[in-house]
């Protein structure tokens, strides 16, 4: 038997079957890219432009901005006759010309940055470990947008017995536009720079006494007593024993010295 040859008409309909089918699994596959890998890749991609952001701004703040504050500059400092601090002030021109020239120079650091690429191996987006650096490079593009805000905080905390740390942070504000194939987003990118500290230093007590607050049956938790005088001399009488075992003491004497003891304090572990 002899095959019958295809008509024309048939042989010119078969190559467009082709190019439909193959355009059909094409778009199937750039769907999937799409909605499958797209969470993972703008997360990868979000943490590398934040990378480059943070290091843009903390190379514009450190080197630029932090060199030249004093926290002199920024506190006014009140002290008394005996030279006790009585209050402390923020000196507010200084602090609003800092904020400007931080934002001047996180704009010009971030400016340098727009048009940056990333490129993105499609490996690591499949979150193989082995594929991680194969396969085609898709790129990401950082755009700045926006105005950078620049905010002044402080954090206060305990550096000692009557000592307090100060801190003064530079609170910068920067929104950078993530452009990738097929999909654009924004995110901010906040990061706290600290620029000046101090320690205020007060009286130190000569006794410290350190009282623990009762438990839910009500007992009572051991007190520590921690004393610093002249002489750095610390005397701790302990007495242990309950109401069937305890060792009592007695001060033998007439009555004119009896009507003179005074009794010992004890102190329960």
């Amino acid at each position: 038997m002899f095959k019958k040859p295809l008509s024309k008409r048939m042989r010119g309909f078969v190559p467009l079957i082709i190019i439909t089918i193959v355009i059909f699994i094409l778009i199937q596959f750039f769907l999937f890219i799409e909605n499958s890998l797209r969470p993972t890749f703008l997360a990868i991609a979000e943490a590398r432009a934040k990378i480059i952001a943070f290091d843009a701004i903390n190379e514009a703040i450190n080197e630029r901005v932090a060199q030249n504050i004093m926290y002199e500059d920024l506190i006014i400092v009140d002290k008394d006759s005996q030279g006790s601090i009585t209050m402390a002030q923020t000196n507010t021109m200084e602090v609003n010309r800092v904020q400007a020239e931080t934002v001047k120079r996180v704009q010009n650091t971030l400016r340098d940055i727009e048009g940056e690429k990333i490129n993105i191996p499609l490996g690591q987006v499949l979150g193989s470990q082995i594929l991680a650096t194969y396969g085609p490079k898709i790129p990401v593009t950082l755009v700045p947008i926006g105005t950078v805000h620049v905010d002044v905080s402080h954090s206060f905390k305990e550096a000692g017995i009557n000592q307090t740390r100060h801190k003064i942070y530079l609170d910068v504000f920067a929104d950078v536009q993530i452009i990738i194939p097929f999909v654009s987003t924004s995110r901010e990118v906040k990061t706290a720079v600290p620029v000046a500290d101090t320690i205020y230093m007060g009286d130190v007590p000569d006794t410290v006494v350190n009282l623990p607050l009762p438990t839910r049956d009500g007992a009572q938790g051991s007190e520590n007593i921690q004393s610093n005088n002249q002489s750095n001399t610390n005397t701790q009488n302990d007495f242990f024993g309950n109401q069937e075992s305890q060792n009592n003491s007695f001060i033998e004497g007439n009555e004119s010295n009896q009507e003179n003891i005074r009794s010992i304090p004890y102190f329960n572990r």
